[in-house]
Parts: structure tokens; sequence; C-alpha cells
């Protein structure tokens, strides 16, 4: 999917009854590269990955702005309600808001909808994020933001070496004195920022290593005008 010039596009799609938003079946893949995308699952179907039932396939996404909702058990992006494995999700730029229908992860496996004797739920598959701006939201606290689905087999596997992750990090960073959103242009460490903006006006969420961490101490920030300043991390 791009978008058009300047990344205008826009796509806004429902899944039929069962259906993902947009359907990316295990063995296929989809591509993202740019343009305003909002995909909503149905009944069990995912926001963006597998139908109801149905695991998903491998998503990449390189830029734009991707709203993906999943129905009833199906994950914002990855497998579907009902042993709906999370398949192959890797972002490297864009902002993302991920959200989980009913025990449903946000990035990851589908939920089983039911009791513990039921089918089980979607493992989390093999998730990627080395940049990006994300929001990651479980449909509840028996699901990851991402990874597995409400008894989901497994958390699968997470590599994570960059981003801005609202629901999913081990430090939050708030920039003292920032009152909007604005973009991360360097910082002093090894940790990807290729389009990562703040969140909640002055806050990065980063799923960061303790020594990067510890190397992390000045960030520079661009705002919508152009103009650059440095800030000092502080912790919570």
């Amino acid at each position: 999917i791009y978008g058009q010039t300047k990344g205008t596009g826009t796509i806004k799609v429902d899944g039929g009854s069962g259906k993902a938003g947009i359907r990316v079946a295990k063995g296929s893949t989809l591509n993202i590269k740019g343009g305003s995308i909002y995909a909503y699952g149905t009944q069990g179907g995912a926001g963006i990955g597998g139908d109801n039932e149905e695991s998903s396939g491998k998503i990449e996404i390189l830029g734009g702005t991707v709203t993906a909702e999943g129905g009833r058990c199906g994950a914002g992006i990855g497998g579907g309600k009902f042993y709906g494995d999370g398949g192959t999700t890797i972002i490297h730029g864009g902002t993302i808001i991920a959200t989980g229908g009913v025990d449903a992860a946000g990035i990851g496996g589908g939920s089983n909808g039911d009791a513990p004797l039921g089918p089980d739920g979607g493992s989390g598959g093999n998730i990627i994020i080395n940049g990006g701006t994300i929001t990651a939201t479980a449909g509840s606290s028996s699901a990851e933001a991402i990874g597995r689905g409400m008894y989901g087999r497994n958390a699968g596997t997470k590599q994570i070496t960059g981003g801005n992750i609202k629901g999913y990090s081990n430090h939050t960073i708030i920039l003292d004195g920032v009152n909007e959103e604005v973009s991360i242009v360097d910082i002093n460490c090894n940790y990807g920022i290729n389009d990562v903006m703040t969140l909640d006006k002055d806050k990065l969420y980063f799923y960061i290593s303790d020594t990067e961490y510890k190397k992390l101490t000045e960030i520079t920030v661009r705002d919508k005008t152009g103009k650059e300043d440095t800030y000092y991390k502080t912790e919570d």
C-alpha cells in the first residue's frame, strides 16, 4: 500500500462478518509504505491480519499512519479469534495505533474468546520493531499489548531496537517543558528513532536495554515550526 504524493492517500475498510479489515492470511505479505489507513475487523477478524480462526501472514510497515482495530477477539494487527497466531509483524516507521478486540493483543495473537476449556488463543508470532510511534492496547489484562492473546500458547518472539511504544516499554522518559507532540531527531545512544514522536505531549515510552539507557542523556527534538531544542531525560 502506497500513499499518494506527500502521503495524502487514505484507505478506510471494515471487514465483513468474521473478516479482517485488511486480510493478510498465513503465507501472504502486506507492505505499508505511506498514506493513512484505517482498518477494522468484525466478529473475530483482526484489524489487519487474519480472519476469524486464521493466523496472520507477514505485515511490514515502513511509514504512514495506521489505525487497526480488531473485531471481537481479533488482534489489532495479527491473528484472528481462535488459534489466530500473530504471524510476522515488522515496524520500521510510521504512526501506528493497534487495538485488540476482547481479550486479544494489540499486536500479536487473537483470543480464544471462551473459558480455558475452549480452543487455544493466538500466539504472539514474530514481532520486530526498530522505529515508529506506536500505541498498542490489549483487549483486556488477560492479553499482551504486544504478544499473545488470552490463552495463547506462547508469547512469540520480540526484537525491539527502537520506537516510541506506548503499552510495551521498560522506561518512560519525560521531556520537561514540551507541551505538544514533537519529532525526535537525535539521541546519544544506540536506539532507533525513525518516525519517532513524543506521545501524550511530552513522553517517550522506550523498550531499551539498560546499557543503552544509561548512555542516553540528551534528546534533540524538532517542533512543528522546525525549531530544534535539546532536552535532558527525566524518568517517572
